[in-house]
């Protein structure tokens, strides 16, 4: 295929080189294009490979369903009326965190609890860490503390329709968003390759722009002068072996080196940048006394 040998030219082939910096070689943007087109679907599907058989082994959606659920006490329900929230069961409720359940942590800080439903009493900023927890439910407002301070998120502009939040309710929410999960998630990894190759276009157009600058350095070592334009039309091509360790650095992140994508782009360009040898011809003439001599010339 064309598209191939094209690829074993920008490893190595200085006559290609050459014939690029004439400006008679083939399309840079298309040869880039198709590169950079082929890396978002091997990505995708490295993606893929990695991704679904965690999912499996992990459950998949129907444990995440089972531990949303369970996180939800079935005697609890919420009424929301007026601006205001109340509760059926006696408070303050507690409800711990499902991966912390029963633990104990010496860190005072760190939440035990999910949340603390208290629509009776005014609550109070020191009440997140009296009964560390994540967040506070009160009658008008939830209470949570992130890395940022204390945040508290009012009912007032709620949608003033009551509703009741029971055990039954949350599960019919989460088995909707379970139907349509699994449809979601394969839709995202058809459309993946889109939005990596226009990610991946838009970066490594960017990355040239100073590794023109790199391959002009190496053009000045190997005696070969070129201008800024032609250096950034020629990295389009040097990039195929810089972009292939980048896949590789993915799959295997032991090989990530520090400055190692540039140093193989100006390891590409030296070893492709040999400047035309020039031919000779021997060339035979007569001497004084009648015999002759060989000459070496350039040819013309």
């Amino acid at each position: 295929m064309k598209f191939l040998q094209m690829v074993r030219d920008s490893v190595y082939n200085p006559a290609f080189y050459r014939l690029v910096i004439s400006g008679a070689g083939p399309s840079a943007t298309r040869y880039f294009s198709s590169v950079v087109a082929l890396v978002a679907i091997v990505v995708t599907v490295m993606s893929a490979t990695s991704f679904f058989p965690w999912l499996a082994s992990t459950g998949g959606i129907e444990k995440l369903r089972t531990t949303v659920l369970s996180a939800y006490p079935d005697e609890l329900a919420l009424q929301y009326r007026d601006g205001h929230v109340t509760s059926n069961v006696e408070e303050p409720y507690v409800i711990s965190m499902p991966a912390a359940s029963g633990a104990s942590s010496s860190d005072d800080r760190t939440p035990q609890n999910l949340l603390v439903i208290d629509t009776t009493h005014t609550v109070v900023p020191q009440d997140l860490d009296r009964y560390r927890t994540a967040a506070i439910l009160a009658g008008d407002a939830i209470w949570t503390k992130d890395s940022k301070g204390i945040q508290v998120h009012t009912f007032e502009d709620w949608n003033k329709d009551p509703f009741t939040l029971d055990k039954a309710a949350v599960t019919g929410f989460v088995d909707k968003i379970a139907e349509v999960m699994m449809p979601m998630i394969i839709i995202g990894f058809a459309l993946l390759p889109l939005v990596l190759c226009v990610a991946f276009f838009i970066g490594y157009l960017t990355y040239m722009l100073f590794g023109a600058l790199v391959i002009m350095i190496v053009g000045k070592v190997r005696k070969i002068d070129i201008s800024y334009s032609v250096s950034y039309r020629l990295g389009l091509f040097l990039i195929t072996l810089p972009v292939a360790y980048g896949l590789l650095r993915s799959a295997f992140p032991i090989l990530n080196v520090p400055f190692l994508f540039t140093i193989i782009l100006a390891i590409a360009a030296y070893v492709n940048f040999e400047p035309e040898k020039a031919e000779t011809v021997t060339v035979e003439k007569a001497d004084l006394w009648g015999g002759t001599e060989s000459e070496k010339t350039p040819a013309v």
